[in-house]
């Protein structure tokens, strides 16, 4: 059962890597006038949900402390993303950008560590 629940976590990663693609896309499309934000923030919320559901698969998993703690920081980093938008100030909010880059560099290094753990 161990080794499903790990399998799964690092499925789930790498949809969530992907899924990190086109969320960047998307705010292109916002950016650029392509479309609305609506599919960017809808994205952003079914990432924020699987990233909790890779935290409780690295935990049910037993999967290790280095993979639980990438599991929990990209949860973390996800779940603050959208607040920074909430603080109406242009420094926080920029850092929105900055944030979406972390999130893309943690959730490389947990497939990075769980490939070469497999």
């Amino acid at each position: 059962m161990k080794r499903l629940f790990s399998t799964i976590h690092f499925g789930l990663s790498i949809v969530i890597m992907i899924g990190l693609i086109v969320e960047f896309f998307f705010a292109g499309m916002g950016v650029f006038h392509a479309a609305n934000f609506q599919l960017h923030q809808i994205t952003g919320v079914l990432l924020l949900a699987s990233s909790l559901l890779v935290l409780i698969f690295a935990l049910i998993g037993r999967t290790g402390r280095k993979t639980i703690g990438w599991s929990a920081l990209l949860f973390v980093l996800l779940f603050i993303q959208p607040l920074l938008l909430q603080i109406h100030q242009p420094f926080v909010q920029a850092l929105h950008l900055v944030n979406g880059l972390a999130i893309v560099a943690t959730c490389a290094c947990l497939i990075r560590h769980r490939a070469v753990k497999v």
